[in-house]
């Protein structure tokens, strides 16, 4: 018989409520789905109470990206080798960053609430700057923001508030996550045989559109967004990412890596480097 993450916490859960008063708070769960992850193997399941919980709480999400990436300023000859339950564990926390599509400061229509969104934001960086990973922190910040809607108003992606969100922090990691985790989302498509580049150029054309309407108020989302399009035209993306147009995925030379890797075995997906 085999059990979704969700539910195996939930279980865990109420074994150890038993006897108790209380239910076991959003919290209790996600901790408990977070070290059911490694028994698992796993991390197709998707609304994990786990993802709420890391969108709301930024002490756990830098917590996590602490356990997937090392210190960006380490003595790389002094590193003594992992365990391999720090690198499994090391490993699950990458993962699971890399499949959170869930947008702090969110409500259920998806609609966002800017003042919650920029808070967390802030705590995360501020928290991961202390611990020596403001870098990986300003990338998974920008793929999460990735997965914001159209905006309702002007029917242009991304939504207003995420907008005003990369203006202010003028972060390049942040601004870079977007293209990586754009490109990444198209994931698993299909082509007529002489089809050539056609799903490209409208793709490239809705993205300038989207700029156009970024570029009055909003020049640095408008920024990312061109260059978002230069990548489906077949351009070179603009350099100032250091980003390349035939490998977007793998090729920001300072995009996050995982802390142990795991011999080739990460997914595809995710925005490893390749040399």
């Amino acid at each position: 018989m085999k059990f979704a993450v969700s539910e195996i916490a939930l279980m865990m859960s109420n074994v150890s409520s038993m006897g108790f008063a209380h239910a076991a708070t959003r919290e209790e769960i996600a901790r408990r789905e977070y070290q059911a992850l490694p028994l698992l193997g796993t991390l197709n399941a998707r609304h994990l109470t786990l993802h709420t919980f890391m969108a709301e709480n930024p002490t756990f999400f830098v917590e996590v990206l602490c356990e997937a990436f090392l210190l960006a300023n380490r003595d790389k000859e002094q590193a003594p080798q992992p365990s391999p339950e720090a690198r499994a564990r090391a490993q699950v926390a990458y993962r699971l960053l890399a499949v959170m599509h869930t947008i702090p400061g969110a409500a259920e229509d998806g609609m966002l609430d800017e003042i919650k969104l920029m808070r967390w934001i802030e705590q995360v960086r501020k928290l991961a700057g202390e611990r020596d990973r403001i870098g990986v922190a300003d990338s998974k910040i920008g793929a999460v923001l990735a997965h914001a809607l159209v905006d309702p108003e002007d029917k242009a992606w991304p939504q207003r508030a995420v907008r005003r969100v990369i203006e202010n922090l003028d972060a390049k990691d942040v601004e870079r996550g977007p293209m990586i985790e754009r490109y990444n989302m198209r994931w698993g498509y299909s082509k007529a045989l002489f089809e050539g580049g056609a799903q490209e150029s409208v793709l490239a054309d809705q993205y300038r559109g989207w700029a156009a309407c970024s570029q009055p108020r909003w020049p640095k989302m408008a920024r990312v967004l061109n260059a978002i399009a230069s990548h489906w035209e077949g351009m070179p993306t603009a350099r100032i990412y250091g980003l390349n147009r035939i490998n977007l995925n793998r090729a920001a030379s300072n995009a996050p890596r995982p802390k142990f890797p795991d011999d080739g075995q990460s997914d595809s997906r995710t925005d490893t480097v390749s040399g």
